[in-house]
């Protein structure tokens, strides 16, 4: 997952090294209809959760002004 994040994002290796440091906790690949069953969220409180859009199978690349509008 991570090689796929930094192939499509570049800096996305530095910005969660840095989140990592500020004491964040990343979890990848969370299905938000099922988090009460995913062993990963055992026994943890968050006051923030942050899911980012879903791909949309986009044919420009995403951050192309034209395809985010």
């Amino acid at each position: 997952m991570e090689e796929l994040l930094e192939e499509k994002h570049p800096s996305a290796r530095a910005n969660l090294q840095l989140l990592e440091q500020l004491g964040c906790t990343i979890l990848h690949q969370v299905d938000a209809t099922a988090m009460i069953r995913d062993p990963r969220l055992d026994s943890k409180l968050f006051d923030r959760i942050v899911f980012n859009f879903p791909r949309a199978g986009l044919t420009l690349n995403e951050s192309d002004p034209s395809q985010i509008e």
